[in-house]
């Protein structure tokens, strides 16, 4: 299992051992080891940059990653993780810089971020974002709303950031819960624990501003990304964890 992180223009890259559910039920932080970081490049190319951005990162399974360009306008582009990416790197300067492969483009087909809910307010950002299925997939949320506002949390879109292709934005149950509880990281679920876990892949949020309409800690749901555009909504979810206004605490988990 790949983790991909970013802090500013940096990407650091570890990995988690993998095994059986009966003998890893949990990933434990020994588990993950140090493989390096890099930096990506500067001025770029698409219709936004790298300045305040680093977040929502996928890892493309092909030595690539797609990240969230700057902040103002939520475009994503696709950078290569370069060779000689060594743990023995302690300063910026040190890093190998990747290539950017794909420009930055908008995500959402023609359509405006706040088409999921409540035109024109608050800020819209993706949360999240998975490669699936041969389809980007992804997560938004407002980062400032009031509950009930926001209708609906997830896109796809090709793997071809600037063919302007997707669809969305989706719903996903259950709707007894604001959107603002899925719309942001993405998992995929390894496959000897898909049937556990109830679907394969993952998705959650937490923690935004107007807490009430969002989770007060960690949340996962389990979900298929092949169902996003085919079947009807909302798109079935196996709700895993979550915290709700009544159950704040670890021993209200659901």
């Amino acid at each position: 299992m790949r983790h991909i992180l970013a802090a500013s223009t940096a990407v650091a890259i570890a990995f988690a051992t993998a095994g059986a559910q009966s003998t890893l039920p949990l990933v434990q932080p020994g588990q993950l080891v140090w493989d390096g970081a890099f930096r990506v490049p500067y001025p770029n190319t698409g219709n936004s940059t790298v300045g305040y951005s680093g977040w929502a990162l996928a890892y493309t399974g092909n030595n690539s990653v797609y990240m969230v360009g700057h902040d103002y306008q939520q475009s994503v582009g696709e950078f290569s993780i370069p060779a000689g990416i060594s743990s023995g790197n302690t300063t910026l300067a040190q890093l190998p810089t990747s290539a950017q492969m794909q420009p930055f483009a908008s995500m959402t087909h023609g359509l405006a971020m706040d088409a999921i809910g409540q035109s024109g307010s608050g800020v819209y950002r993706w949360g999240g974002m998975l490669v699936y299925g041969g389809r980007l997939i992804l997560g938004e949320y407002n980062s400032y709303t009031t509950p009930g506002s926001i209708q609906k949390s997830h896109w796809t879109h090709s793997l071809t950031t600037s063919d302007n292709t997707g669809t969305g934005p989706f719903r996903l149950a259950p709707t007894t819960l604001d959107p603002a509880f899925m719309g942001g990281y993405m998992a995929s679920v390894p496959s000897v624990w898909q049937s556990l876990l109830g679907g394969p892949a993952l998705t959650g949020q937490c923690c935004q501003s107007i807490i009430t309409r969002t989770s007060f800690g960690p949340s996962a749901f389990a979900f298929d990304p092949a169902k996003l555009g085919v079947a009807a909504e909302p798109i079935p979810t196996t709700p895993l964890v979550y915290y709700d206004e009544a159950h704040k605490q670890p021993d209200g988990c659901l």
